[in-house]
């Protein structure tokens, strides 16, 4: 049985941005200029908290309009250099 087709229009690549594309990582920084802060960060630290549930707390953290933060993250946290390539690589396979 082979596999269908992907639709490029419905294909969506996700990835997270935690120092693994961007130099730094970009929920820290959020949460230290727009949430609670390096408190908090220490807070959600030495395993009472699962990862989901610690990403949660500091998503429910940030309490500023999304505009505002994404001019903050493009100003402050850059991509890694190596990363741009790779949408690209994917549009390319998708298109053919």
């Amino acid at each position: 049985m082979r596999a269908a087709a992907l639709d490029p229009r419905r294909l969506h690549v996700f990835t997270d941005f935690d120092g693994t594309i961007t130099e730094r990582d970009s929920l820290v920084f959020l949460v230290e200029r727009l949430g609670g802060g390096a408190r908090l960060l220490a807070a959600n630290g030495g395993g009472r908290l699962s990862l989901r549930r610690e990403i949660a707390a500091n998503m429910r953290s940030i309490r500023a309009p999304w505009r505002e933060a994404a001019k903050l993250l493009r100003r402050h946290v850059r991509m890694d250099a190596s990363f741009p390539p790779s949408p690209s690589g994917a549009r390319r396979a998708t298109s053919r």
